[in-house]
């Protein structure tokens, strides 16, 4: 591209008549004509290499992390949540929820990573925003494990994914107090101790998970809001540390409570 833009530069100053036949002005004017027009080609033709890269690169799966680094996406899909961890050609999924075609969002993603089997999902709550896609999910990709929390949600919805659950041949987990699952060598704990089957908000019953990978620690916190927030720093206090948190209830007022956020110190 440069040896290309250089070449164009001098074939303007070529044809540039002569200092005797035009005035110095005149010329300088073309020449920064001529500049200006070597410079447009030049970004245009840059813009489109790094386009032409970055299409190419998703087709072969470039969002793949190198062997032994972690990724962690924070997808957009609308008003939802889905996250996606990948380490080692191996990913789970943590909720599949909200307005942008969720499921096809992860699928995409993960195909992109190339990656054709999710090891487990997570979700947090049963709320539309963040369940509403897995059924997209399940339809393109194998889901090896379903993990729910056992507090009642949407009736409806809970019907929805143990009925899925059955027809994909996943495991359905119906949590109820902490576990643990791995990833290569990562770990993913969800926490359970804060949630309270009496609430009739299920906004505070949503499990929270915490990914762990050496020193590197993100936080996934569903809709908890801040009565949540104080149960859960009273249960596991600063074990809450983490470096990126994912804001609960999509940074509601009604969270993110002063006490929580001095917890996990982000």
């Amino acid at each position: 591209v440069i040896v290309g833009a250089a070449v164009i530069l001098a074939g303007l100053l070529c044809c540039l008549p002569a200092a005797t036949t035009r005035s110095k002005k005149k010329r300088r004017l073309l020449i920064r004509r001529g500049a200006a027009l070597v410079l447009a080609v030049f970004a245009l033709l840059v813009a489109y290499q790094a386009a032409d890269s970055i299409s190419t690169n998703l087709t072969e799966g470039s969002v793949a992390p190198a062997e032994g680094v972690i990724q962690t996406a924070f997808l957009d899909v609308g008003q939802g949540n889905c996250f996606v961890s990948i380490l080692d050609k191996e990913a789970y999924v943590v909720d599949c929820g909200g307005t942008k075609q969720p499921g096809k969002v992860a699928s995409d993603y993960l195909t992109s990573a190339g990656i054709d089997t999710v090891q487990f999902v997570l979700i947090s709550h049963l709320h539309d925003d963040h369940a509403n896609g897995l059924e997209d999910l399940c339809e393109e990709k194998e889901i090896l494990e379903i993990i729910i929390p056992y507090t009642e949600g949407d009736a409806a919805l809970y019907a929805e994914i143990t009925a899925l659950a059955a027809e994909e041949g996943a495991t359905l987990t119906v949590l109820s107090e902490d576990a643990e699952r791995t990833l290569g060598g990562s770990t993913l704990r969800m926490l359970t101790k804060h949630l309270d089957p009496t609430s009739d908000d299920q906004n505070e019953n949503s499990i929270v998970g915490l990914c762990e990978y050496g020193n590197y620690r993100v936080l996934f916190t569903g809709d908890i809001t801040a009565a949540a927030e104080k149960r859960l720093v009273s249960a596991y206090g600063n074990d809450l540390d983490c470096d990126i948190l994912s804001v609960p209830h999509h940074g509601s007022k009604g969270s993110s409570c002063s006490l929580f956020l001095q917890a996990v110190s982000p």
